[in-house]
């Protein structure tokens, strides 16, 4: 998808900004990566356990299936939030 007036809009909202348009970003050197370690050790089924448990946590619904059951569950969840229409693409 080609996105119109790109640069103009970009130099427009730095110039908004008072600033000259940023065209390099350089990521952040952290000194520690604890996401790397927070459920190190784990398994598969451990990480499920806390996902369900987090999901109670936020007040989000958690549904676990698998691949023959995949399809009514999809269309179990889709049915209850009332959805008619999908739009989707496949990934290679």
């Amino acid at each position: 998808m080609a996105i119109h007036n790109r640069e103009s809009f970009l130099d427009n909202i730095a110039e908004q900004l008072g600033r000259t348009r940023r065209t390099k970003v350089e990521s952040p050197v952290y000194s520690v990566h604890p996401q790397e370690r927070v459920f190190q050790g784990a398994t598969q089924d451990e990480l499920v356990e806390k996902l369900e448990e987090q999901c109670k946590v936020i007040h989000t619904s958690f549904m676990s299936t698998n691949l023959e059951t995949l399809g009514v569950t999809l269309r179990t969840v889709l049915n209850d939030y009332g959805v008619t229409k999908v739009v989707g693409a496949a990934v290679a």
